[in-house]
């Protein structure tokens, strides 16, 4: 898919490359000739050329060389023979490169929605410790992160909260129930007027 985005021109490379070329091992001198491989690859060319890659940047034919080895040597391109009209010529592929660079960015996307939810879960701690008035039990804290992990909306915690307090229930297990019971049936348990006040409560304080 990755490479699919980038042949058609949705994914800017360049832009990609410059903030993660060291982290895919490249010095800046291999960022160069790799991003105009993939100029090349947008445009459907892929004969390798030293002379065409020299051409388009400041190097010498002797140092594209050089850069073309290390980047084999690497595995950030391959080469391939074909024979067109009885000539042989070398044809690369980045192939191999794309893969990392999508399992670079897996990884980054697998990181920042860590990050979030540790937030998330911080966040939610705060507001279930605001209303029991204590420090959450480990078992309590496990409670919480198992809210983040199924995605519990806040404002249901938040009306759980609110019902538990109301009815002097501050429990984990009825709160849970009533995040349970609005995430299945999609609607709001019955809620009186003392309820409806500390609910809005809640919400101007946090």
């Amino acid at each position: 898919m990755l490479k699919y985005l980038i042949e058609q021109g949705y994914v800017n490379v360049s832009k990609m490359l410059l903030a993660h070329y060291k982290s895919l091992g490249l010095s800046e001198v291999e960022l160069v000739v790799v991003l105009k491989l993939f100029e090349s690859l947008k445009n459907n060319k892929i004969t390798l050329s030293v002379n065409d890659l020299s051409s388009k940047t400041s190097l010498s034919k002797n140092e594209v060389s050089t850069v073309l080895n290390d980047l084999l040597n690497k595995g950030v391109i391959t080469l391939s023979q074909v024979e067109t009209n009885g000539k042989i010529k070398e044809i690369f592929s980045l192939d191999d490169f794309i893969d990392q660079i999508a399992k670079l960015f897996e990884n980054d996307i697998r990181f920042t929605k860590t990050k979030k939810n540790e937030s998330t879960v911080k966040y939610n701690i705060s507001l279930v410790e605001d209303a029991f008035g204590r420090t959450l039990s480990p078992f309590e804290l496990q409670m919480v992160n198992e809210w983040t992990i199924n995605n519990e909306k806040e404002e249901n915690i938040r009306k759980a909260l609110a019902k538990a307090t109301s009815q002097k229930k501050l429990n984990i297990h009825y709160v849970d129930q009533i995040i349970l019971k609005l995430s299945e049936q999609n609607n709001e348990p019955e809620i009186d007027e003392k309820t409806s006040k500390i609910l809005d409560d809640f919400y101007r304080q946090i």
